[in-house]
């Protein structure tokens, strides 16, 4: 995306957090780590919004889940550029920006959050947006929208 205001950030956070230290070994660096991805969007106000989830795993145990979230309102002549009769869609390029910026603040939050914990160790890893997002973004939108 260019220079120009596309696109702000209205919100931004985390809508679940847990960790499960009883599971959690400090002197073992071994984790899996399993991410999903999600995208909502609310035409009338030009509005999507990047939900992001992940669980840490330590020999099979869940240590620590964390769900965040970043809704952007864009500029409605940029925004209805990915609208075309009853679908949103956002070609891979703007939907790998978009995700990254989610990914990043998330692995910035996590880190805030086990500041000082026996977890503080525990990072969400540098992601290469080109394995996370590998196709544009299709969204069916109700038929009155």
């Amino acid at each position: 995306m260019n220079s120009s205001a596309e696109y702000r950030i209205i919100d931004i956070g985390i809508s679940q957090f847990a960790t499960f230290e009883s599971g959690f070994d400090p002197k073992n660096i071994d984790f899996r780590l399993d991410t999903n991805f999600s995208y909502g969007v609310d035409p009338d106000k030009n509005i999507l919004i990047c939900l992001m989830a992940a669980t840490f795993f330590q020999e099979g145990n869940s240590i620590i889940k964390i769900e965040s979230q970043v809704t952007f309102e864009f500029n409605k002549s940029f925004f209805y550029n990915f609208i075309d009769k009853n679908i949103f869609f956002m070609p891979e390029s703007h939907v790998k920006t978009l995700t990254n910026i989610l990914y990043n603040s998330t692995r910035g939050m996590l880190a805030a959050k086990l500041e000082k914990s026996p977890m503080q160790g525990v990072i969400l890893p540098i992601a290469d947006m080109d394995e996370i997002v590998v196709s544009p973004l299709k969204i069916l939108l109700s038929s009155d929208s």
